[in-house]
């Protein structure tokens, strides 16, 4: 999604919190951090100025409460080598960003892997995978247009999310990283939000269906671990081309149903059912809206979230997270159009929308404004 003010855990036995409540970090400076952040991994992650690593100033980003640590170290991957193996009429190299070793992500350097690299082909529709590790990603600088399945496998030991952004027509990667630095209200009127893989738990799998139109892209990960530093502070950026479609589109996917997404709720069925479903999401709203999912552990209700989001400024409920992130679409800009795909087990659920409110500088995510619904999920007989 766009940037948030999310601040979650490193593991859910710590707890969820919103950074929007926190007292040690509050959101002016959480954005802030993401736009000084975003603007050097823009310009870095892409080689602007012939450069491959851009040092962000550090001036602007709030002070972490544990110094002089050094970001978790990315998983190890065989040999950096790419994921996949073969594109229909094309060849692409594999791009990993990583952290650049500092703790306020001082820089960020965008690698190419050697290599030929490629999307297989599920069901007429090509399937593009995304390794997320702490602190970065790892798949493919380029991709034909069309339907795209994008499964984000989370191998980091945080939790992850996957935003696509596609640049606006006219606007280079130059001009969005500029903007990123003169703050994020700005940067985002340069790009479309087109949904992706919403926060999934480490070791989890993340995955939705979006229609690429041709253009530039980035990726990121806005999420916040417990040092609340953005992790595109930490590297957790890339641009991705999207080439033209091939001439054959790909076949319609089969879905249960619609959920629309509006200001500020959704519309949605109260129940769906468990195991493999897929919903189209729509956003009607005027503004970008997400539709992230979060399971209710044993004992907490719908209330006890919206208790969350209702916290004063001197941080939230004490006991257990109320919710456990389950995956979902990222943000989509009005009008925009993408299908989650979904693999639930039964039981209680909650939509939530952690999008800022865009009608006002450093808005309240719509969480604040009431954008929660419970839901359930069944076995069908």
């Amino acid at each position: 999604m766009a940037v948030r003010s999310l601040c979650l855990e490193d593991s859910m036995a710590q707890g969820i919190n919103v950074l929007g409540s926190h007292p040690r970090v509050n959101r002016r400076q959480f954005l802030g951090a993401a736009a000084v952040a975003a603007a050097a991994a823009v310009l870095a992650a892409c080689g602007a100025g012939g450069s491959t690593a851009t040092s962000a100033p550090t001036s602007a980003l709030p002070p972490s409460p544990t110094t002089g640590v050094a970001p978790t170290a990315a998983p190890p991957i065989a040999g950096n080598a790419p994921v996949a193996t073969t594109v229909s009429g094309a060849s692409s190299a594999a791009v990993a960003t990583r952290p650049a070793g500092s703790a306020i992500a001082g820089s960020v350097s965008g690698t190419t892997a050697s290599g030929s690299a490629a999307i297989s082909t599920t069901g007429g529709i090509q399937t593009m995978v995304i390794e997320a590790f702490d602190y970065g990603f790892k798949t493919l600088g380029s991709i034909p247009g069309g339907m795209t399945r994008v499964q984000m496998k989370n191998t980091g030991t945080e939790l992850h999310h996957g935003q696509f952004m596609r640049l606006n027509t006219g606007v280079t990667l130059d001009q969005l990283g500029a903007a990123f630095a003169k703050g994020p209200d700005a940067a985002l009127g340069l790009v479309t939000q087109t949904g992706g893989p919403a926060t999934i738990l480490p070791g989890g799998t993340s995955e939705v269906i979006l229609d690429l139109t041709e253009g530039q892209y980035t990726i990121a990960c806005f999420l916040a671990g417990d040092d609340h530093i953005p992790h595109v502070a930490k590297g957790m950026l890339m641009p991705l081309k999207v080439t033209a479609a091939p001439a054959a589109a790909a076949p319609a996917s089969a879905v249960n149903g619609t959920i629309t997404l509006f200001d500020f709720n959704f519309t949605m069925p109260d129940t769906l059912p468990a195991g493999k479903s897929m919903y189209t999401v729509t956003n009607t709203g005027a503004q970008f809206h997400e539709f992230s999912i979060g399971q209710l552990p044993p004992g907490k209700t719908v209330d006890d979230v919206k208790a969350l989001f209702a916290a004063p400024s001197g941080g939230p409920p004490s006991g257990p997270p109320p919710v456990i992130p389950m995956g979902g679409m990222n943000a989509l800009t009005k009008g925009n159009t993408g299908i989650v795909v979904l693999d639930l087990t039964p039981g209680n659920y909650v939509a939530i929308c952690l999008v800022p409110d865009q009608s006002k500088p450093n808005g309240d995510p719509h969480a604040h404004l009431g954008m929660i619904k419970g839901f359930t999920v069944t076995r069908q007989s």
